[in-house]
């Protein structure tokens, strides 16, 4: 069996405490079973073929809750599954991170960190139960990039209820003076079930958001990030391939807990039970996508990116003619300057970014 994927990503589901917001697949380190888990892990891994990917990508959880003595053997695991070309990140939480973890990541090939920063505000960051400090932020991007790390990402968690308008400027010269290659913006999302869901915090309501990302938008170009993807801005392309992976529709492999992986036309998701997980028990649902599933799906990914794609690329994967297939709601979307159709590609305005399920949706209803 070939594996047509170039992409992988491990979930770490470990958190040495759970944030208010969080709706990922996670659990509170438990050092009774983080060893089992990470062999467990690998064990998944061996059952697909053996292929080096282009990109890897290890999130959480908080990965960094791991010790050195549990990441070597994956570190080591991952070794012969990556080339010197291989986009390697790992996500990190400042708490946990430590120099002899980072230099035995760099050790092993890992050339990008993903920090949760999220926040500047103290008490904005109580308010979330992440247990950094701003202090902590400074000192651990400065403790990184002293080691060799050249590409960082910094996650940025906006319309937070305790973080002012003015707070929010404050907040992106605090994170443009941490000098990294690569931002990620998130508007707060309250999930059911979690901390916040249960306290029932309110989010913002959508004129305060757009306000948000607006200012967020404006100050980040200003200084010289360049918008790649909806929510994701870079200086000097210094894009996440492996992210591209996802938005551009592409296989990719998920192993670990809760983890999902699309190999067309298949899309599967692990099991969220860790007595099944370490029992094996690895898959929990698939389904198999349909054509007009993968169109839709196609067209809500690669929209989100600032160049959208290539009419030559939707041409190929559909044996459709874009501009033929949907004519009629297009020339409409374009006409609204929610669209914009070139002689070799397709792309969504600034307004059509931040009406994307709109426009999806009013692009494909005849059709799909």
């Amino acid at each position: 069996m070939t594996l047509h994927a170039n992409a992988l990503y491990i979930h770490i589901p470990f958190c040495d405490h759970i944030c208010h917001y969080c709706d990922f697949t996670k659990m509170l380190t438990n050092p009774a079973i983080t060893k089992d888990y990470v062999t467990m892990v690998m064990k998944e891994l061996s059952s697909y073929p053996h292929h080096v990917f282009d990109t890897i990508f290890i999130g959480g959880g908080t990965p960094t809750a791991l010790t050195e003595e549990e990441w070597l053997p994956l570190l080591q695991t991952l070794s012969s599954r990556r080339s010197s070309q291989t986009e390697f990140t790992i996500e990190c939480n400042f708490e946990s991170t430590t120099e002899a973890k980072l230099r035995l990541f760099q050790q092993f090939g890992v050339n990008r960190l993903s920090f949760g920063v999220q926040t500047f505000d103290e008490q904005a960051l109580l308010s979330l139960n992440r247990h950094h400090s701003a202090h902590d932020i400074i000192s651990g991007i400065a403790l990184a990039k002293s080691i060799g790390f050249k590409h960082i990402n910094i996650d940025l968690i906006y319309d937070l209820p305790a973080v002012s308008d003015a707070q929010l400027v404050h907040d992106l010269d605090a994170f443009l003076a941490l000098d990294v290659d690569h931002i990620s913006t998130y508007a707060l999302t309250v999930h059911p079930g979690t901390v916040f869901g249960i306290r029932k915090v309110k989010q913002a309501t959508d004129e305060v958001s757009r306000g948000h990302y607006e200012t967020i938008y404006q100050t980040l170009t200003k200084h010289g990030y360049e918008r790649y993807e909806v929510s994701n801005f870079a200086r000097n392309k210094a894009y996440s391939r492996h992210n591209l992976t996802y938005w551009k529709d592409e296989n990719y492999l998920g192993v670990g807990l809760g983890a999902s992986g699309y190999i067309h036309p298949r899309r599967y998701t692990n099991t969220k039970s860790m007595k099944r997980y370490l029992a094996g028990q690895w898959n929990d649902q698939e389904e198999m996508l349909t054509p007009l599933m993968e169109m839709f799906e196609y067209l809500m990914l690669n929209l989100r990116l600032k160049d959208g794609f290539l009419l030559t690329s939707f041409a190929t994967r559909f044996h459709e003619s874009f501009d033929d297939y949907f004519q009629e709601s297009l020339a409409a979307l374009c006409e609204k300057e929610l669209l914009v159709l070139t002689e070799t590609s397709c792309y969504a305005t600034f307004e059509g970014m931040l009406l994307l399920d709109y426009v999806v949706i009013q692009l494909t209803k005849h059709k799909i």
